[in-house]
């Protein structure tokens, strides 16, 4: 009984397979921070390229680095002992179709063109967030153009920022 209790009683570890993850989604946000060197500058724009993914990649680790330090101080009060319900594994492939999509998306920026990546990008992200329809994926289809045209319009007609030229635009 007393092994019982004191096993209880031990603390957990804070690198718990969460906190792991969360780092490593943390140094992969300080890595996008850092290849946002690399973006050309544009001409006549107004706001410089690399404001956009730097501003996405500081939001991201500073989310990321929040979610961390909820974990430290929840494995320190003991409140980390409780167990969740794991994910299903709908829910799971879903999770990991969808960062493979993003890394998809950002090695296919260069290639296709910043706009054709975010669309077809935005294409498959909604249509594998809705219901497994054709009409779903119709209205997901119809939900990526019009992103996508109101985005090329804000950076490429209103802002002229400069953004990885494609197939089509």
């Amino acid at each position: 009984m007393k092994a019982n209790q004191s096993a209880s009683v031990k603390k957990q570890s804070v690198f718990s397979p969460l906190f792991i993850f969360d780092g490593v989604l943390l140094l992969f946000g300080i890595l996008f921070l850092l290849e946002s060197r690399h973006i050309k500058r544009g001409f006549q724009q107004v706001l410089d390229a690399r404001i956009y993914p730097r501003v996405v990649a500081v939001i991201f680790c500073i989310t990321v680095a929040a979610h961390m330090v909820k974990i430290v101080l929840e494995r320190r009060a003991g409140g980390g002992s409780k167990e969740k319900t794991p994910l299903s594994a709908g829910v799971a492939f879903k999770i990991g179709a969808l960062f493979a999509l993003f890394i998809a998306y950002v090695f296919s920026i260069q290639w296709l063109g910043y706009f054709e990546a975010g669309f077809l990008f935005l294409w498959f992200s909604i249509a594998l967030l809705g219901e497994n329809s054709w009409r779903w994926r119709v209205h997901a289809l119809i939900i990526a153009f019009v992103v996508i045209s109101v985005t090329y319009f804000i950076f490429g007609v209103l802002l002229n920022i400069y953004v990885p030229s494609g197939l089509f635009l």
